[in-house]
Order: C-alpha cells, then sequence, then structure tokens
C-alpha cells in the first residue's frame, strides 16, 4: 500500500487563479505526488480542503477523502453528492467518514479543527503549501513535527495576507448619456462577481478554471457572457418564499439602480453590479415575469394558490418596495425573445462593444 499525504492549506483568498503563487505550488504539490505514486488524504465541505481534491482530480492522482457526518444514511448521501461535484471516479477515490460526537453542542469552527486534525493524523506525510502562522493548520503541523512526523518543505510558500479589493462604488456623476436617458421600457436581471460556481457549473469545473487562468473568471462580466452564451439566466432559491427558484428582475431605471450597487461585507460581494440583461417590460410581463405583490410584516403572508413565490415582506428596517422587483419562476430562457425586445447592459464602453461583436445584440455602458 502506498504512503498517505496530506496538503496543508490555510483559508486563501475569496477569488484566486494562476497568478497567486501559493496556486502554482499547489499545483506543483500535487503533480509531485503522481510521480511518486502517493495516495492523497483530503475532504470537501470547504474551500481549503476542495481545492486540493479538485487538483488531485485534474491530475489523476488517487485520493482518500474523509467526509465528517454524523450517520451512515448522510455519509452515503455525501458520498454521492461530492462524487458527482467532482465528477469523482469509484477506481481513484475511496471514502472514510469521520464521526463527530455531540456535533449540536460543537461550532463549525470546532467541527472544522476536527475534520483538520483528523486528516492531518491519518497522513503518513505532510506538504505545507501556504499555512498562516499562528493559525490552527500552523499549530496542527508544528504538533506533528514535534511528534517526528514526515514534513516536506518543498513548495511551501508565505502566507499573503494581502486581500484584494472586491468592493467598488458607481461614479453617477459621469454616466453615459444614453443611461440617463433611459425610461423604464426594460426589466433588468443584474449579475454581479460571485465567490463560487454558477448556478449550473460543478465544483470541478469551477477549480478548473482557477488552476487554467491567470485571472479570475467568474467577474460579474464573466457570468454576464455566460448567461448569454447559455440563453438562459438559471434560477435560485436562494431567500426566495418556500425556497421557490426564481429570477429576480428590476424595474428600476439604470440611474436609480445604483444606489442599490452596494458592498456586502456580510457576503463578501456586491448586491449586484452594473452588467446585465434587459427585457422590454411588456414583452416580459408578457412572457411569465411579474411584478412582486409586497405586504406589512404585522400582516399575515398571504398565499395566493401556487403563485406565493411573487409575494414579499415589504420589510422592516428597509422598505424592499424602493427596488421595484420582478420575479420569475424557474429559469428564464430568452433563446425565443426577439433581439429588438433585448438590451445588455455594462459598465464600461469597451465591455459593450465586445458583446455587440460577439453577439449581435443591442448594448449600453454606464460610462463612456
Amino acid at each position: 500500500m502506498s504512503k498517505s499525504v496530506a496538503i496543508i492549506l490555510s483559508r486563501q483568498c475569496l477569488r484566486p487563479s494562476l497568478s497567486k503563487f501559493w496556486v502554482r505550488k499547489l499545483s506543483e504539490a500535487v503533480r509531485s505526488l503522481k510521480r511518486e505514486k502517493l495516495t492523497l488524504i483530503s475532504s470537501a465541505g470547504s474551500r481549503n480542503w476542495e481545492i486540493i481534491t479538485a487538483c488531485a482530480v485534474l491530475n489523476f492522482v488517487p485520493l482518500r477523502l474523509l467526509i465528517p457526518v454524523s450517520g451512515i444514511s448522510s455519509f452515503e448521501l455525501l458520498k454521492s453528492k461530492i462524487s458527482r461535484q467532482f465528477c469523482l471516479s469509484a477506481g481513484r477515490v475511496t471514502f472514510d467518514k469521520i464521526n463527530y460526537q455531540n456535533s449540536n453542542d460543537l461550532t463549525p469552527l470546532q467541527l472544522a479543527g476536527i475534520r483538520d486534525e483528523s486528516i492531518i493524523d491519518q497522513a503518513d506525510i505532510l506538504i505545507p503549501v501556504s499555512v498562516r502562522p499562528g493559525g490552527n493548520m500552523s499549530k496542527l503541523l508544528s504538533k506533528s513535527e514535534a511528534d517526528g512526523k514526515t514534513i516536506v518543505r518543498e513548495f511551501e510558500t508565505a502566507y499573503e495576507k494581502k486581500k484584494s479589493k472586491l468592493a467598488y462604488q458607481i461614479d453617477s456623476s459621469a454616466l453615459s448619456n444614453k443611461i440617463k436617458s433611459l425610461d423604464e421600457s426594460y426589466l433588468i436581471h443584474w449579475t454581479r462577481a460571485t465567490n463560487r460556481r454558477w448556478p449550473d457549473e460543478n465544483k470541478l469545473d469551477f477549480y478548473r478554471m482557477i488552476f487554467g487562468s491567470d485571472k479570475y473568471r467568474r467577474t460579474a462580466f464573466d457570468t454576464l457572457r455566460q448567461i448569454l452564451s447559455g440563453q438562459a439566466i438559471i434560477a435560485s432559491s436562494k431567500n426566495m418564499p418556500s425556497n421557490v427558484k426564481t429570477v429576480c428582475f428590476s424595474g428600476l431605471v439604470p440611474q436609480e439602480a445604483i444606489r442599490l450597487m452596494k458592498w456586502r461585507a456580510r457576503y463578501c460581494q456586491m448586491s449586484f453590479e452594473p452588467f446585465g440583461i434587459g427585457i422590454e417590460r411588456n414583452y416580459a410581463m408578457a412572457h411569465g415575469i411579474k411584478e412582486v405583490r409586497y405586504y406589512q410584516p404585522s400582516q399575515e403572508k398571504p398565499i395566493d394558490g401556487q403563485d406565493h413565490w411573487w409575494w414579499q415582506s415589504a420589510g422592516e428596517k428597509t422598505d424592499w418596495r424602493n427596488e421595484k422587483e420582478f420575479r420569475h419562476k424557474g429559469d428564464f430562457d430568452f433563446s425565443t425573445v426577439p433581439e429588438d425586445k433585448r438590451l445588455i447592459f455594462c459598465h464600461h464602453k469597451r465591455q459593450a462593444s465586445f458583446i455587440k461583436k460577439q453577439t449581435g445584440l443591442r448594448a449600453m455602458s454606464f460610462y463612456n
């Protein structure tokens, strides 16, 4: 039986790419395991373990995945889900479970610590890549070294504290005349950069992008291009009534929508960004896009047959009616929407020009 290895990686920046030295060193470390015919121990459920797992799959390295579970049924369910997300081959991966005792009494940080310690304890060799000084991984690594475990530091690189600035504001004083003059003729689905995979993307393809590009390729502009390429906006159940999957649109003109384009520190992303797809209002409402109906928080939530997905509380601290929201139940397929009923929005003129050239659609930019 070949020896097993755990690659030690602390939590990193939200939007990595090959421009990050630690990403390149991680890839080198994984490829060395393939040459030495070693088995990698990893996990899923957190970004630092998942990027290691994905790198191993992409390089055809044998995997042993330790999965935290609280019962047999959940273990089988997780195995199936992880196998789908990472396109795992049965002959190249084995699963073992980490049993959490009294998991209800433990914090997420404590549960993560148990998983990390289990992986490190069961590995014959440890390869640190980018470890935060003073963090949990650093402490576990020091303990393992003191206990005499083999540590390979060939691929180690300094932990980067500096984070890329992701928040920005729209300069409303420099808007193009076309944006300023646009009326409420369109319902607009605004996009934003995502720190995770697209809704219709598996995790392996998301991490494949990270190892395949010097730039992070899930920006708001990338998302807009992906939507246009697929000719559909994928619905999401996040924050929706009864978890019904919907696509959201705004009835605000772009100039008014700017005030809602804000950085949301809690989610480490913008609420939305100046990239979107507009559908002519009358056409949109004739094809399943409905105006949200608001009710007061003090009132009982209205139920209108099966149409509860288009009801929304007006809010207590924030008046959500100011968003003028519209919704479409399920994915919105616009492959049959006439081109003259669509209008694409971009941040800068060069992006709008690119969209026009690539798709032939009309495109408008916030700035000239």
